[in-house]
């Protein structure tokens, strides 16, 4: 029986979370890889799942495209925990999404008077 004839099923509130944000200037995954094991001085449990955002507004442009499945792999395997990309370009969405990511959006500019 249920506690309470006016209990919800679900509730929906705002909450806020916290997250990192790995701010790529390669996609490079060697290059990612060799400066996650120095930041984190081979501590296994430096991030602790931490929730990240990955920021690709710092890639240069022409680069390489992102190996999304093995970035992905590599922020795991360093115990971070990706759930949405920063600074994409549109054309990324598609690919972003299908990989389980959200894609973060700039906020609106207020109009001007």
């Amino acid at each position: 029986m249920s506690k309470s004839l006016f209990q919800k099923p679900i509730e929906i509130k705002i909450s806020t979370v916290v997250a990192v944000s790995a701010i790529l200037t390669t996609p490079d995954r060697l290059a990612l890889d060799a400066a996650l094991a120095e930041m984190t001085g081979g501590t296994a449990d430096f991030f602790e799942d931490d929730l990240t955002v990955i920021d690709v507004g710092g890639l240069p442009p022409g680069c390489a495209p992102v190996d999304w499945p093995g970035l992905i792999g590599l922020l795991k395997k360093y115990r971070l925990n990706p759930v949405a990309v920063r600074n994409a370009p549109p054309a990324w969405a598609a690919e972003i999404a299908a990989h389980g990511l959200s894609l973060e959006t700039a906020a609106a500019k207020p109009r001007e008077p």
